[in-house]
């Protein structure tokens, strides 16, 4: 459970950077031309579709986006897709909110490949875009909130129940998510 304690603690210490960092840079950035198009992205984290993962993007507005996310999830492929708002602002760094439906979960269990699982549902989350200085490339750094599944809920009890398996976290509340986007 210490592992899951640290797990927290390090996601509200993001939360509380990312809070703090985003109208400081904003107010110290230019403002720069729309933001529309296709962006490809690579990293890790739910939002992008796993451990690693890429993440396809098409701003329809300077503020909203439509994004699909494939990659690896521990135990098999795992996807997401879902839209983006950012909140305006005339700086390189932008907050965001995000929503999104697709895998939110996965238990992997060493030595008995039959109790692995990934489980989709919804998710909710947000974050921070940096934008480079020449281009529209940016880095995205989310926060996510994923709402498990009934199915995933009782699969995690049943496992958590069981004898012969040692539990060596338990679920995380949060998600972290990081990745560089490429203009297209």
């Amino acid at each position: 459970m210490d592992i899951h304690r640290n797990l927290l603690r390090s996601a509200w210490r993001l939360c509380a950077f990312l809070f703090f960092l985003s109208p400081t840079a904003s107010l110290m950035a230019q403002e720069s031309a729309p933001f529309r198009g296709f962006f490809l992205g690579v990293g890790v984290g739910q939002d992008v579709g796993g451990l690693p993962g890429a993440r396809a993007t098409y701003w329809v507005a300077p503020y909203l986006s439509g994004f699909v996310g494939g990659g690896w999830a521990f135990v098999g492929g795992g996807w997401n897709a879902g839209v983006e708002l950012r909140v305006p602002s005339k700086g390189r760094t932008q907050p965001f909110f995000t929503g999104m439906y697709g895998y939110n979960g996965v238990i992997r269990i060493k030595g008995l490949d039959q109790l692995n699982g990934i489980y989709l549902g919804p998710t909710i989350g947000g974050g921070i875009m940096v934008k480079q200085y020449q281009n529209h490339n940016y880095w995205r750094i989310s926060l996510n909130v994923p709402f498990r599944s009934q199915e995933m809920l009782d699969a995690w009890e049943a496992i958590k129940a069981r004898p012969d398996v040692r539990i060596e976290s338990d679920l995380l509340p949060v998600t972290i998510g990081v990745g560089f986007h490429f203009t297209l």
